[in-house]
């Protein structure tokens, strides 16, 4: 029963995700970003421009936080500038591996990690999406700030 529910919930995820990518307008993106070791790297081009969620959160501070649940992520969404970082806390029962788009990270049960590199280092504007070896992945919305 639980994993038909799981199921279920992972289809509907999908689906809002691809019908969100399908309808994003993806509108010019900085080509060129300088990695910490000096080496000028591509940013990543976001998914969409707007996440297919309603609501994201708007965490303040340097450090972003998104906790991954067992079958959901929270923040579901969550918007962050230039400057801040990622920490990703695991509240499953199992390891996760996980990836912000050019980095990876392998995090325990009840452990975190944090990536170093702010977002604007590697990400472009607009919505991209923790990649994560569970059920779900959280959108972050790197917005240009005004």
């Amino acid at each position: 029963m639980i994993s038909a529910l799981k199921t279920a919930l992972r289809l509907i995820f999908i689906i809002g995700v691809v019908s969100a990518c399908q309808n994003a307008k993806i509108g010019e993106q900085p080509k060129i970003s300088t990695s910490t070791n000096g080496q000028r790297q591509p940013l990543v081009t976001a998914a969409a421009q707007e996440p297919a969620a309603g609501i994201c959160a708007e965490p303040q501070g340097s450090i972003v936080i998104m906790t991954i649940f067992p079958g959901i992520p929270d923040p579901r969404c969550t918007i962050v500038s230039a400057s801040q970082m990622l920490k990703v806390v695991n509240k499953t029962l199992d390891t996760i591996e996980v990836s912000p788009r050019n980095f990876e990270a392998s995090i325990a049960p009840e452990s975190e990690h944090t990536f170093t590199v702010p977002f604007g280092e590697y990400l472009g504007f607009g919505v991209h999406y923790l990649e994560t070896s569970t059920c779900c992945a959280g959108a972050i919305w790197l917005k240009e700030t005004p």
